[in-house]
């Protein structure tokens, strides 16, 4: 019988945030541009940036 091993970062977790990403999604959040496409910038899901943007208490501007 094997024993499965699980990979580094396979628990499903989401990425942690780097400064440089945080600092991104505040730029861009200043600059009025939407979670939509701030998660397309960062290749986070628009769950995630939404999130990361409530935990800063920052409003993101919703596409309609």
């Amino acid at each position: 019988m094997t024993q499965s091993i699980p990979l580094a970062g396979a628990t499903g977790a989401a990425p942690l945030w780097s400064h440089e990403a945080v600092r991104q999604l505040l730029d861009l959040a200043r600059e009025d541009v939407s979670a939509e496409v701030i998660s397309l910038k960062l290749r986070r899901p628009v769950a995630d940036v939404r999130a990361k943007a409530s935990e800063l208490g920052v409003h993101l501007k919703v596409d309609l």
